[in-house]
């Protein structure tokens, strides 16, 4: 699914393969905020940076985690795909995990250069984007330049909702992730 050539629907239904991927991609998108997070402070050189615990770190990413499910759920639902939502969900939260997991190893790598470390993220963060496009292009039968639109749009509506409960942005689009970037 990474390289756009499988869509949701080949994958399995299986309830505790898609509880596994939910909770690493919790755990990885809680972890990579927190590296965004750490780049942003890093590249305006700001002194008066907010500190967020891992814990909060934590509910943000649930919070956006369940907007991001809700509102799959919804598009799917109001094409009359709902048939499709479950593998969809499951194909998004899992290349969420692998993104997740390249741009944590990816930017300890590049950690010694803020520059390389934010085109890094950039990198990842575009084609994260394009693959999640893709999987919603795929459930419902559009066109990938709408699905990346779609995903834009969740990622508009986590932000505002991050900034609403937490103050501060939460993960954005990549189920991240939604993602997230």
């Amino acid at each position: 699914m990474c390289l756009l050539k499988r869509g949701p629907q080949s994958l399995p239904v299986n309830h505790m393969f898609m509880g596994i991927t939910l909770v690493i991609n919790l755990i990885l998108s809680a972890a990579l905020n927190r590296n965004a997070r750490l780049l942003a402070t890093a590249l305006t050189e700001a002194e008066t940076s907010t500190q967020i615990n891992f814990v909060s770190e934590f509910g943000m990413v649930i919070v956006a985690t369940i907007v991001f499910a809700i509102l799959v759920f919804v598009w799917l639902r109001v094409f009359n795909y709902q048939a499709r939502i479950y593998q969809t969900l499951f194909a998004l939260f899992g290349t969420g995990v692998i993104f997740a997991g390249l741009m944590l190893v990816v930017t300890a790598i590049s950690s010694s250069s803020p520059f390389l470390w934010a085109l890094t993220f950039i990198s990842i963060g575009i084609w994260s984007l394009v693959v999640s496009g893709n999987i919603l292009a795929v459930a419902l039968d559009t066109t990938l330049f709408r699905g990346v639109l779609v995903v834009i749009g969740i990622g508009i509506v986590q932000a505002v909702v991050g900034l609403t409960l937490f103050d501060a942005p939460t993960s954005i689009a990549v189920p991240s992730s939604t993602s997230s970037t």
